[in-house]
């Protein structure tokens, strides 16, 4: 029993892990290229993969559950808290982008920056973690990675400011 256990957890990760890099690669598309910002069928593709990770997620959890340490349960909710922030997030974008009242360029932009960092450090982190690197060296790294990816929002903040993307 623990094996299919096991089996269902690591097909739930892999699904999760998957859905979260399809998610960057659209997410990464519809805010660094403007002739993609206005395609509902890429931008409905960031959202469903941005969901698919926080609900595979999830479904891994309850996986190994009961096998997880009280420590383990804390950080995974957290992780799963962050996830549905990060749906949120997205779900704001989407919401600004059909709306378009005043700023609406670099609302969307923050929002879907914040969803592109925290899948980038949870790429980082997860590969560290399980390449076996120290501890410091992963919080080093994910500092960086914080302090880049806020410094590439704030650049496409930057340019939304100097030239509005124009309605389609």
């Amino acid at each position: 029993m623990i094996g299919i256990v096991n089996s269902a957890h690591d097909l739930l990760i892999s699904v999760h892990a998957i859905a979260a890099g399809l998610c960057f690669l659209a997410g990464s598309i519809v805010l660094y290229s403007r002739g993609y910002r206005f395609d509902r069928g890429l931008c409905r593709f960031y959202l469903w993969s941005l969901g698919g990770m926080v609900v595979f997620l999830a479904l891994a959890m309850l996986a190994e559950w009961t096998a997880y340490s009280g420590t383990e349960r804390a950080v995974y909710a957290g992780l799963l808290g962050l996830g549905i922030y990060m749906l949120y997030r997205g779900v704001s974008a989407r919401t600004v982008l059909e709306t378009r009242t005043d700023e609406w360029s670099k609302a969307f932009v923050n929002h879907v920056g914040f969803t592109l960092i925290a899948l980038f450090e949870g790429f980082v982190i997860v590969s560290a973690l399980n390449a076996g690197a120290p501890v410091w060296l992963v919080g080093t790294v994910a500092v960086i990675g914080i302090v880049v990816g806020r410094r590439m929002v704030d650049a496409a903040v930057e340019l939304e400011t100097r030239g509005e993307v124009p309605p389609s």
